[in-house]
């Protein structure tokens, strides 16, 4: 898997992913592509820690968007009975 591969999997583009990360591409290529084991575990913690609070707020912005759908959709349901009825 390449690195833009896997930031698009991610649902972001490589800049995205060197940003979150604090990792720049050649960092990313050597961990994603070619398996590398950094040796400072620390910083490679940090960079998945941050992947992981941008993973979960996307996920929130994801699920707010799909509530003020669900209501909008069920503004217009109420709109569409109460148009029947009449």
């Amino acid at each position: 898997m390449t690195v833009k591969e896997f930031a698009e999997k991610m649902g972001m583009s490589v800049n995205e992913l060197c940003e979150i990360t604090g990792m720049s591409r050649q960092g990313l290529h050597d961990i994603i592509v070619k398996r590398y084991v950094a040796k400072n575990s620390r910083w490679r913690s940090k960079a998945s820690e941050n992947l992981l609070k941008a993973i979960e707020a996307e996920k929130d912005r994801k699920i707010r968007q799909a509530q003020e759908v669900y209501e909008e959709q069920i503004k217009m349901l109420q709109l569409f009975y109460n148009e029947c009825i009449k």
